[in-house]
């Protein structure tokens, strides 16, 4: 466990992040590799998967801050909680969305586009789960 020194006292606090910086740093290394991947290959990943290549190259831009801006949070306790909160709601909407997706038929999805959704929400939920785990360890 590591101790993080207070200006108040000289005692320690030990400090019950590592979770939650765990779960930001493999989110946002996760999600800006991704988009780094994507960008060069929206239209073959469009042909592929029947999700328009404009919305994949949308979806790139905004991971890549997105990402770096998680992988930055961890570097401080705090930055990291609010980084937290921004993850869940993030993951949540993310998750939503892709449902609505599914359930509405929005795309020409293929078999593999379907796949890629289905498989995409499950592991943005799992992402969620454990930055959801981490900021509850952290407030403790």
């Amino acid at each position: 466990m590591t101790t993080v020194p207070t200006t108040a006292s000289t005692h320690a606090i030990p400090r019950r992040d590592g979770l939650l910086r765990g779960a930001l740093t493999v989110d946002g290394a996760f999600v800006a590799l991704a988009s780094l991947a994507l960008a060069p290959f929206a239209a073959q990943a469009s042909t592929a998967t029947g999700i328009p290549a404009s919305m994949l190259l949308a979806t790139a831009a905004v991971m890549l801050p997105y990402g770096l801006y998680l992988l930055w949070s961890t570097r401080d306790p705090q930055h990291a909680r609010a980084a937290g909160r921004v993850a869940v709601a993030a993951d949540s909407v993310w998750i939503i969305l892709t449902l609505l997706v599914l359930a509405l038929g929005i795309w020409p999805l293929t078999s593999s586009g379907w796949w890629v959704l289905v498989i995409g929400a499950f592991g943005v939920a799992d992402l969620g789960i454990a930055t959801i785990f981490g900021l509850r360890r952290a407030q403790r």
